[in-house]
C-alpha cells in the first residue's frame, strides 16, 4: 500500500476525519483548501461561499453522490436516482410529497405510538436501550409506514433491510472510495461488503414487488365484482407517486 499514498491518506481520513479537519481548518482559516477525504481529493470551502456557488450550474451535487457512492456498481443503482435525467425524487419532493401530508399523518402518529410502545415499552421504571439501534429501528418503522404501506412497516424482513442496507452501503462505498483506480472494478466481484449490499438490493426489490403486485390483483378483483366501494385504498406515498415515475423513461 506504500505504493498508493492517497489511498492511505483515505484511510487515515476515514479513522481520524474529525481531527485532521479540524486541524486544516486551523492551518488555512478563512480560506479554501483542498484534503484528501475519505472519498478522495476534496475541496473545502468556507461558510462565506455558500451564496456565492449555490446557483452554479457546473456543481452537480447529484453526480457528486453517484460518484462518491458508486451508483453504477450493482447493488448502489437506487442511490443512481437523485441523478435521473428525469429527476423523479426531486418532483415527487417538489410536487406530490407535500401535498401529501395532510393525508398520511394520522397513519404515521399511530404508526409513531405502536413503535415508541415496542422499542421502549411502557413501564414507568428507568430502562437502558442502545440509542443507535432505538432510533433506527424507530425511523424504518415511521418512514416505511408514510411511504410503503400498512404491508412492510411491520415486516421484519423488510425493516432488517431498511437499517442494513444504509450502513453496509456506506461500509462498502468507503471501501470502493479507498481502492486504487486501477483496481476499483475487481471490488465488486470479490468483495463480501459489496455482494451484502447487492443482495440487500436485490431482496428489497423482490418484496416491494411483491407488495405492488398484490395490491395490484386485489383491484382487479374488486373491479370484476363491478363494487366501487369494495376497491380497496391504500394510504401511503407509494401508491398515491407511483403516477411520477411513469411521466418519464425510467
Amino acid at each position: 500500500m506504500r505504493f498508493f499514498p492517497a489511498t492511505m491518506a483515505q484511510l487515515d481520513f476515514a479513522k481520524h476525519g474529525t481531527k485532521i479537519f479540524n486541524r486544516a481548518k486551523k492551518q488555512f482559516p478563512g480560506q479554501p483548501f483542498r484534503m484528501i477525504t475519505n472519498v478522495g481529493d476534496t475541496l473545502v470551502l468556507p461558510p462565506r461561499f455558500a451564496n456565492l456557488i449555490q446557483n452554479n450550474k457546473t456543481l452537480n451535487f447529484s453526480q457528486t453522490v453517484v460518484r462518491d457512492f458508486h451508483a453504477h456498481v450493482p447493488g448502489f443503482q437506487p442511490l443512481g436516482l437523485i441523478d435521473h435525467q428525469g429527476q423523479i425524487l426531486q418532483n415527487i419532493i417538489k410536487k406530490r410529497l407535500v401535498t401529501l401530508l395532510h393525508t398520511i399523518t394520522r397513519p404515521v402518529e399511530s404508526e409513531t405510538a405502536f413503535a415508541v410502545h415496542l422499542i421502549f415499552g411502557d413501564t414507568s421504571e428507568w430502562k437502558e436501550a442502545g440509542i443507535q439501534d432505538a432510533s433506527l429501528d424507530l425511523i424504518a418503522r415511521v418512514a416505511c409506514r408514510a411511504f410503503l404501506g400498512e404491508e412492510l412497516c411491520r415486516n421484519k424482513e423488510w425493516l432488517v433491510i431498511t437499517k442494513n442496507y444504509t450502513r453496509d452501503g456506506f461500509r462498502a462505498a468507503q471501501q470502493l472510495s479507498t481502492m486504487p483506480e486501477r483496481f476499483k472494478f475487481l471490488l465488486p466481484i470479490f468483495s463480501r461488503k459489496c455482494r451484502v449490499v447487492r443482495d440487500q438490493a436485490r431482496r428489497a426489490q423482490e418484496i416491494i414487488k411483491s407488495v405492488i403486485e398484490n395490491r395490484r390483483r386485489a383491484k382487479e378483483q374488486a373491479h370484476k365484482k363491478n363494487d366501487p366501494q369494495s376497491v380497496p385504498e391504500f394510504n401511503d406515498a407509494m401508491m398515491r407517486l407511483s403516477g411520477e415515475s411513469w411521466t418519464v423513461r425510467v
